[in-house]
């Protein structure tokens, strides 16, 4: 239904702006208050299982994302693709 990444939180809130207690508390407050469901992204790009790694590290590359949702036929969830998988095939096949 959703994805949630690391930059959505960061975008979400103060992280690494303001290091204050004030700001910390606040930021705390705010994450206990919001949910997963208000800060991830439904509009997913994702990737199939039968496609070029190539192609789906290009779009990842584009977008600026850090991993793709990878769905079956069905829209199933069968897995992610991140840049970390992309990077040890880069790293197996050098």
């Amino acid at each position: 239904v959703g994805m949630l990444s690391q930059r959505d939180l960061l975008l979400s809130t103060v992280s690494g702006m303001d290091k204050s207690a004030i700001a910390r508390t606040r930021e705390a407050r705010f994450l206990e208050r919001t949910f997963v469901r208000d800060v991830m992204k439904t509009q997913l790009v994702t990737a199939r299982p039968d496609e070029p790694v190539a192609d789906a590290a290009r779009r990842m590359l584009e977008l600026r994302y850090a991993a793709l949702p990878v769905i079956d036929a069905e829209h199933n969830l069968i897995g992610i693709i991140t840049e970390n998988d992309v990077l040890r095939l880069a790293a197996h096949t050098l």
